[in-house]
């Protein structure tokens, strides 16, 4: 929501520039008045109607962990809402697509932290299941520890053990992944992402920002290797 309301808020700055600047004959949004509090008070203020609406004002929604396990089974799984496997499901991956869910609902982590999760970063089983959220795909760019639960630990770890090993074998053998030529260790360096040799004398390539596909696409190359 603030994000968006952000945005807003500079187009509207844009708007009002281009309205004095003669580029615009009117403006393209439609504004209301409403009265805001400030420090000084009551305010009537012009707002644009595109602003979303401030949370405060808005009930809470909360989804039971009854619903979610419903929709979770029954959506990701492809399974019936009385169990048992729905044969009209035509989706593919769906213990994969659970368990991820399942790992952002019991750690906290937002959708784009979770998608940038590799497998060096998933914790040890047997542990207290901590590991780090890199600053680097965190919201603001502020990394964080979470935690994940002994059991859905023991799952990742039976998922790539199993089901993302078998994927990636078969992506091997259709040739999506190009073994690579030398064995390589990804590192950030200086807010970028850099391949240095088994003994590094520096750098020999970089990445530009850490985006998670190429990431993924190294680790990917560095497990076939």
């Amino acid at each position: 929501m603030g994000t968006w309301n952000r945005s807003v808020a500079a187009l509207d700055k844009w708007v009002a520039w281009s309205l004095d600047a003669g580029l615009l004959k009117r403006a393209p949004f439609r504004y209301v008045d409403k009265t805001v509090m400030t420090p000084a008070g009551p305010r009537r203020v012009h707002v644009n109607t595109e602003m979303e609406s401030d949370p405060q004002d808005e009930p809470l929604g909360i989804v039971s962990f009854e619903d979610y396990l419903l929709w979770r089974n029954v959506g990701l799984r492809g399974e019936l809402p009385e169990g048992g496997a729905d044969p009209a499901w035509r989706g593919r991956h769906g213990e994969r697509n659970a368990l991820f869910a399942d790992g952002l609902v019991h750690s906290g982590m937002r959708l784009g932290e979770g998608s940038c999760l590799l497998v060096p970063e998933v914790p040890p089983s047997g542990g207290p299941g901590e590991f780090r959220v890199a600053g680097a795909v965190a919201k603001r760019g502020k990394g964080r520890r979470v935690f994940l639960p002994p059991r859905k630990v023991r799952q990742f770890h039976h998922f790539l053990a199993v089901e993302r090993d078998a994927i990636v074998a078969r992506c091997t053998a259709e040739g999506w992944f190009a073994p690579a030529a030398t064995d390589r260790t990804v590192l950030r360096t200086a807010g970028r992402l850099s391949v240095p040799r088994r003994r590094p004398s520096g750098p020999i390539s970089f990445f530009g920002s850490p985006n998670h596909r190429r990431r993924t696409r190294l680790v990917l190359r560095r497990c076939a290797a």
